[in-house]
């Protein structure tokens, strides 16, 4: 593996997930996702996601047609709130290299409203395991 600079733009190490064993929120309903974390594309991503999994090598096009006719046979997902990226320091010892944090819309102290967050993440498959 190759040893990470800080000087270097880009350093690509090995990485694992840590996360909770139950999630944040169970059984949240879609309109939810859409409405209160501010995810208002979240079922059409999930749709693409399976209809990929679902019929590896087939081109954009298809797949947005396959995803566009994938029924969902669940109406509620499980949402966890922090997940954290781990990966090994040059020292061997694990290290948080990257965070993923979701929180709903809520009020503070004063009543203003902090609007929901819903981060993003890409994750890049080496295929292995399939």
């Amino acid at each position: 593996m190759a040893k990470c600079l800080d000087s270097d733009p880009i350093c690509v190490r090995a990485q694992s997930i840590k996360m909770a064993q139950t999630p944040s929120r169970k059984a949240v309903p879609f309109p939810d996702i859409f409405w209160k974390y501010s995810a208002p594309l979240f079922q059409d991503a999930l749709a693409d996601f399976i209809a990929g999994v679902n019929n590896p090598g087939l081109g954009v096009r298809a797949l947005r047609i396959y995803a566009a006719n994938t029924l969902l046979p669940f109406r509620t997902v499980w949402v966890y709130h922090n997940i954290k990226f781990m990966a090994r320091s040059d020292a061997q010892e694990l290290e948080i290299v990257d965070a993923m944090h979701v929180r709903l819309e809520q009020k503070d102290s004063r009543g203003q409203i902090i609007p929901a967050r819903f981060d993003t993440v890409l994750i890049q498959d080496s295929g292995q395991g399939k």
